[in-house]
C-alpha cells in the first residue's frame, strides 16, 4: 500500500515538473525531443532494405503526413475522438522502433493536456486517453504483428517518412547555441542508446 501511494506521489510530482518545465522552456524541450527523434529515424533508416519501393513509399508517408500534420489548428481543446487516437497510437509506439509514445503525442498536439492532465488528475482527459492506451495494445499485437511479418520493408518505410514529418511539426521555432546543444546532445545520445530512446 505504501509503495503503491509512494509511486502514484512520485508519477504526481514529475508530471507537474514535465508540466512547468515544457509550459517554460518549450523550445527547449522541442530541441530534445526533436534530436531524440531524429536519432530514431537513423535506427529506422537501418531496418530498412532501400529500394525504389521503398523509398517512395518514405516520401510518400512523409508528404502525406506533413500535410495533415501542418493542417491541423493548434491550440484548440482536444477532443476525445483525438484523445482516444492518440491514445491507440502511443500504445502503438510501445512496439514500434524509432518510435515513443511522447512523440506521438506531440505530433498530435496533445502532449502538453496529456500532462496537465496527469499532474492535475482531469479525468475527462485521462479517461479517453487510456481507453485508447488499451484499444491500441488489443491491436498492437494483431495488426502491426501481421504488417511487420507480412510487410516488413514497407512498414518501415512508412514510419521512417511519418517520423520525419514529425520532426518538422515539433522542431523548434527559434534557435540559439543553447537549443542547438540540446538538439546535439539528444541526437548523439538517441544514436549511442537506441533500446533506450525508442528502438
Amino acid at each position: 500500500m505504501k509503495l503503491g501511494v509512494g509511486i502514484a506521489f512520485g508519477i504526481l510530482a514529475f508530471s507537474k515538473l514535465l508540466d512547468f518545465v515544457y509550459q517554460n522552456y518549450r523550445e527547449y524541450c522541442l530541441a530534445v525531443f526533436s534530436g531524440f527523434i531524429t536519432g530514431g529515424a537513423v535506427s529506422i533508416s537501418r531496418k530498412i532494405s532501400f529500394t525504389l519501393s521503398s523509398i517512395l513509399t518514405s516520401i510518400s508517408a512523409f508528404v502525406v503526413s506533413l500535410f495533415l500534420f501542418l493542417s491541423t489548428p493548434k491550440d484548440l481543446p482536444p477532443d476525445y475522438f483525438i484523445l482516444i487516437l492518440g491514445g491507440i497510437f502511443a500504445a502503438f509506439s510501445m512496439v514500434l522502433p524509432g518510435i515513443s509514445g511522447s512523440f506521438i503525442l506531440l505530433i498530435m498536439g496533445i502532449y502538453d493536456d496529456a500532462i496537465r492532465a496527469v499532474s492535475k488528475m482531469d479525468l475527462k482527459i485521462l479517461i479517453p486517453l487510456g481507453a485508447g492506451v488499451l484499444v491500441g495494445l488489443i491491436l498492437v499485437f494483431k495488426v502491426l504483428g501481421f504488417l511487420t511479418k507480412r510487410y516488413w520493408n514497407a512498414t518501415m518505410s512508412f514510419l521512417l517518412g511519418l517520423t520525419l514529418a514529425g520532426i518538422v511539426k515539433i522542431f523548434p521555432t527559434s534557435m540559439n547555441v543553447t537549443i542547438l546543444l540540446f538538439l546535439g546532445v539528444s541526437f548523439l545520445l538517441a544514436l549511442k542508446f537506441p533500446k533506450f530512446f525508442g528502438e
